[in-house]
């Protein structure tokens, strides 16, 4: 369920009841406390995201954002004028996929992207969920350029 505020945030629970026992298969909480990640603005107008658990990076080229954006963060030669990060946000949506069609379904996370502020999106990290071992593991993530 959606949060209510204008962070984008859900609230995210699968449950499972077998034989009559209700059971908690997803928290969003226990995800949203699992995972932390390192948002760093570095020279070349680049934002490097990583997944400190491990050690996984993408790059984002932000040339997009316009001159007037980069004009604060960058002097003319694409240097940083002062060290700056952004973050990432709790989980903001989380979709049952069944990607071979054949009943079994991972789960997809969302999570915001931002640079200076919540307003500046960077970008969607899209983690891949598949149940094993009694509880849904990440298995891959991509991120998603705005």
């Amino acid at each position: 369920m959606f949060s209510g505020g204008s962070g984008g945030y859900t609230y995210n629970y699968v449950y499972s009841f077998v034989h009559n026992s209700l059971n908690v298969l997803f928290d969003y909480e226990v995800f949203n406390n699992l995972y932390h990640y390192k948002i760093e603005y570095l020279d070349g107008f680049k934002v490097k995201v990583t997944a400190l658990e491990t050690g996984n990076s993408f790059i984002i080229d932000i040339q997009y954002k316009g001159a007037e954006y980069l004009a604060g963060l960058y002097d003319q030669n694409g240097e940083l004028k002062k060290p700056v990060g952004g973050s990432v946000n709790a989980l903001g949506g989380l979709y049952p996929i069944d990607f071979q069609g054949k009943g079994v379904y991972d789960l997809l996370a969302y999570q915001r992207i931002i640079g200076l502020y919540n307003a500046d999106g960077l970008g969607q990290l899209i983690t891949y969920l598949r149940w094993k071992d009694h509880t849904f593991q990440p298995y891959n993530q991509t991120i998603q350029i705005y």
